[in-house]
């Protein structure tokens, strides 16, 4: 099976243009797995939204609630590797 194989119903349903990212699958990895090496938390700074709805990542005013999850330096390849093996696992039998 190739490694690429469950992104490419994003890729089938989408198209190629990259139009919409995967915070859905990314948020869940970080919730269960919050001290995996993907990760680099920013905690300065704190999240615009614009009346429109759109955001930003502003550096001032720092805000003691809001964070930003980055991906570490060098690590996109091994979070889609991670995610795409967890995709294509079968469901555990209870």
């Amino acid at each position: 099976m190739p490694a690429s194989l469950p992104f490419r119903a994003y890729e089938l349903h989408l198209g190629t243009a990259p139009a919409r990212p995967s915070w859905d699958l990314i948020a869940t990895l970080y919730a269960v797995r919050p001290e995996a090496r993907f990760w680099r938390l920013r905690n300065d700074g704190y999240k615009h939204i614009f009346p429109n709805g759109t955001n930003e990542w502003r550096d001032q005013p720092d805000s003691p609630t809001h964070r930003l999850l980055l991906l570490a330096d060098g690590a996109e390849e091994q979070l889609k590797t991670a995610l795409e093996e967890l995709m294509i696992q079968p469901p555990r039998r209870r």
